[in-house]
């Protein structure tokens, strides 16, 4: 009767620990592809955020400003959404802005008027065909189903941002020849 007792108390510790250990490291399973991905995109969704919240307290035009605001309102949407996942893998998710984007908020910071809409809607062009080429990479050659899925549901959103800093840039550009 003993033997049984211990047998069924240490079967319960042994399901029990198996239950709590969380040894698996889940970034693991996280392709390299994946985990640059990530990387790249909360970059890219946390610079949107910084440098459209510049353009809607700095930009001169209205198109400028509510682009910029647009761009704060989505860009944090897809950060966050971002970080869900990322958490769910124990992934490294970077904090503030990188490099290139840190050196783009300082210069667009010394800017003001026509010059300022002009260079950030110009920047929000290169970024949304970088950003672009990204996501698409991700939904075609991504490991991690949720990125893929991430990925392609925004995909149309990023083309959006693209086509309207197409042509908000066009108006800059006819506001020049007056």
């Amino acid at each position: 009767m003993w033997t049984k007792l211990a047998s069924v108390a240490l079967l319960a510790t042994m399901v029990v620990a198996s239950a709590c250990d969380d040894d698996d490291d889940d970034n693991k399973d996280l392709s390299q592809q994946d985990k640059n991905f990530i990387t790249q995109a909360a970059y890219g969704n946390r610079a949107e955020v910084e440098l459209g919240s510049l353009a809607a307290s700095k930009g001169s035009h209205d198109a400028v400003k509510m682009y910029g605001t647009m761009m704060v309102n989505e860009h944090s949407k897809a950060l966050e959404d971002l970080e869900d996942i990322a958490d769910d893998f124990d992934a490294d998710f970077p904090e503030g802005l990188d490099a290139e984007h840190q050196q783009k908020k300082q210069m667009l910071s010394a800017l003001s008027g026509y010059s300022f809409d002009t260079a950030y809607i110009h920047s929000q062009i290169k970024d949304h065909e970088k950003t672009e080429a990204l996501f698409e990479t991700e939904a075609s050659n991504g490991k991690e189903q949720r990125l893929k899925n991430y990925a392609n549901n925004l995909l149309p959103h990023i083309r959006m941002h693209l086509q309207k800093a197409d042509s908000i840039s066009t108006v800059l550009d006819a506001l020049q020849g007056d």
